[in-house]
């Protein structure tokens, strides 16, 4: 048993901060605070308040290796996570929502589709502002049809296209 059975899951995750089950120290409040951001970055809040015994064994399993990724990754790189659920948060919930439905058809391509959209987005990533614009008035002058067939062209027809446009002959 990892955790003590009467304590709740939020308890648990702050039992794993200082390696010790049955946390019986005063929690402090940061503590609290910041166990709640981790459930709610791995969409477990809901379990925060439960007891471990009544947790299913798949809730148990989840929320211990959210919190063992969690307590792996170096400290910068949980503090950049914590300001980007921060900022996160203060989206308004329109937004918010629009975002994390994008994320949810991300995982539902297929993995060489989410592989060409991390590239794109690298691609994005690299260019200037001023390619950007320009990139955005070239997609807005395109009909439905033309961008839905941009989309579903490889990316080595999607090179091609951009030599053809900058009037660049084909590799040899």
């Amino acid at each position: 048993m990892l955790s003590a059975d009467h304590e709740p899951a939020l308890l648990s995750v702050i039992s794993g901060k200082y390696a010790m089950i049955d946390y019986w120290g005063r929690v402090k409040s940061a503590d609290r605070a910041a166990a709640r951001r981790i459930l709610k970055l791995v969409e477990a809040e809901y379990l925060a308040d439960r007891r471990w015994e009544v947790l299913s064994q798949g809730e148990r399993q989840r929320i211990l290796e959210d919190f063992q990724r969690w307590n792996e990754l170096p400290e910068a790189r949980r503090l950049e996570l914590q300001q980007a659920y921060d900022r996160f948060q203060r989206l308004p919930a329109e937004h918010r929502e629009r975002i994390l439905e994008r994320f949810r058809a991300f995982q539902r391509l297929p993995p060489e589709e989410q592989h060409r959209v991390m590239q794109n987005y690298e691609r994005w990533q690299r260019m200037t502002p001023e390619e950007r614009a320009r990139m955005r008035e070239r997609l807005q002058q395109m009909t439905p049809e033309e961008r839905e067939r941009l989309r579903q062209m490889s990316p080595e027809e999607r090179q091609r296209l951009r030599r053809e446009r900058r009037g660049e002959e084909p590799p040899k």
